[in-house]
């Protein structure tokens, strides 16, 4: 699963001039298939008029998680407040966007960061808010979008769980309210890559930053946004929540990456594609889609730090640090049998330094994805 993250082992490193979003604009006309979004509420728009005079005050992160309470291994649900939504096909809990609220929805709300971190910890309350993208004039049915929410729970209590293993104040949860969208595509030609210029680590597609930034866009006017700034900060900041993590879903086959928001070249807009079924380049999908926890869970940590360890000798590593158990290295196919280990640990907040270890109980994984979402793919990496 490629990282666009600087220095990311066996990642996919894209040159900074394509993350400019009026060059993304013009050259994305295309897809992917389902993707992780991180936005740092309150750095998702320009401050207005109104704003500046209090805007230091405001601005400044807090000094640790307003929401501190240790993991329970339970993901919840947070409500969007302030918008229209209608029931769906996700079960009772969920609903389907329509509209947000005439009238304020919005609170002074700033996500915990810590200074002199390029990425943000991930600590406190995290929200997943998705948007389900329909390709090739196919929409996500309702079977899918509910076999996706039971997935999400699944990565969020992973996640607590080696929250509790590591004795970190995190809590996800998924928010009540879900987005969705349908558009056509076309063919179009992908550079191709010979294995041995790309060290055995999997094919890059050199398109994929423009071409992400290009559904964001587009998504984004479909629901009644100006733009991807417009859409993920107003609704950030209707979550209470220390991070809001976005999950795209767009409905075709491809290779997962991760987006950070230096990458895309928006201040707090930050990506990370999850498509519906693994490939080295995209394709109009074959077969249903699969809603995968551990790609889920493995992007998502990218957007907080963490770099890819696959497609290296583990013994390049200090000793103790990593293992094929890291969900960073991806070397087991179950959720249940990967860790967040030192190295990681350290990445993404957890840890102070790689000679650390997680001094909390190890627990079973609570939050099967339920039955039904078929057996588990093997990806290229």
């Amino acid at each position: 699963m490629g990282a666009i993250a600087a220095s990311a082992a066996g990642g996919l490193l894209l040159a900074s001039g394509i993350g400019r979003w009026g060059a993304a604009s013009v050259a994305a006309l295309v897809l992917l298939g389902a993707a992780v979004l991180w936005v740092r509420i309150g750095a998702a728009r320009p401050p207005v008029e109104e704003d500046r005079a209090d805007e230091a005050p405001d601005r400044t992160p807090p000094a640790r998680p307003r929401d501190d309470r240790p993991a329970d291994g339970e993901v919840g649900v947070v409500a969007i407040n302030g918008v229209v939504a209608e029931s769906g096909g996700a079960g009772p809990e969920f609903r389907r966007f329509l509209a947000l609220e005439p009238g304020p929805g919005e609170v002074p709300f700033r996500s915990f960061r810590i200074w002199g971190r390029r990425f943000p910890p991930l600590l406190g309350k995290v929200a997943l808010v998705s948007v389900f993208l329909g390709r090739d004039g196919t929409p996500w049915s309702d079977d899918e979008i509910l076999k996706a929410h039971r997935a999400l729970r699944r990565a969020g209590a992973w996640i607590e769980r080696e929250a509790i293993r590591w004795q970190v104040p995190v809590n996800v949860d998924l928010a009540d309210t879900y987005f969705s969208g349908v558009e056509p595509d076309a063919d179009r030609e992908v550079a191709i890559f010979r294995p041995d210029e790309w060290g055995g680590v999997g094919l890059p597609d050199p398109d994929a930053e423009a071409r992400i930034l290009g559904i964001l866009g587009r998504t984004a006017g479909a629901l009644g946004f100006a733009d991807p700034v417009d859409l993920l900060g107003r609704i950030g900041r209707r979550i209470e929540a220390d991070q809001v993590v976005w999950l795209l879903h767009v409905r075709r086959a491809g290779k997962s990456i991760a987006l950070p928001s230096d990458a895309t070249g928006i201040p707090g807009v930050a990506v990370a594609a999850c498509y519906a079924r693994e490939e080295d380049f995209e394709a109009p999908l074959a077969v249903p889609p699969f809603a995968d926890p551990i790609t889920f869970v493995h992007e998502l940590m990218h957007l907080f730090g963490a770099e890819d360890k696959y497609g290296v000798s583990l013994s390049t590593f200090p000793r103790g640090t990593v293992s094929e158990r890291d969900v960073m290295v991806l070397g087991l196919e179950s959720l249940s049998r990967l860790h967040v280990e030192p190295m990681t640990a350290v990445e993404i907040g957890w840890a102070v330094s790689p000679s650390d270890r997680p001094r909390g109980p190890s627990i079973p994984l609570r939050g099967a994805a339920g039955p039904g979402n078929g057996k588990r793919p093997r990806r290229p990496r």
